[in-house]
């Protein structure tokens, strides 16, 4: 997004960029300092628990998560582990253990599944990137 962003600003183009879910976290993180205009995303929206495996995985990694997906990714990783160990052998047996996860809390948020939803549903919000951090949009 690098190479976007300076050629953008090349360019001298002054119209508002909206960048696919959760990248703006990582431009926040990486690329502030050259943005070369408006920046809006949609990221989850924060939380005391997606809070928690931020601060955990700086203290462990010692930098930010770059992908907003990665508390998501975790809980996904941790869901299927806990399926493995429940006895499940092969995929469908993995899927009917997660067609019972009621009320998981993940630190993605709350997780829940049926035989109908795979996704799990996840509050978002609109953030605008402005000076190295972001705002939410209101």
């Amino acid at each position: 997004m690098g190479i976007f962003f300076r050629q953008f600003k090349e360019l001298g183009v002054e119209k508002p960029i909206y960048t696919p879910f959760g990248r703006g976290d990582y431009i926040v993180n990486k690329a502030s300092a050259n943005l070369p205009s408006e920046i809006y995303y949609s990221a989850p929206k924060n939380s005391k628990r997606s809070q928690e495996f931020k601060d955990k995985y700086r203290m462990k990694y010692g930098t930010e998560p770059t992908a907003v997906s990665g508390a998501g990714a975790y809980d996904a990783t941790i869901l299927v582990l806990n399926a493995i160990k429940a006895g499940a052998k092969n995929t469908e047996e993995i899927i009917n253990y997660l067609n019972d996860v009621k009320d998981y809390q993940g630190y993605s948020g709350l997780i829940s599944f049926d035989d109908k939803n795979r996704v799990p549903t996840q509050e978002v919000e609109l953030r605008f990137i402005k000076d190295g951090s972001y705002e939410v949009v209101r």
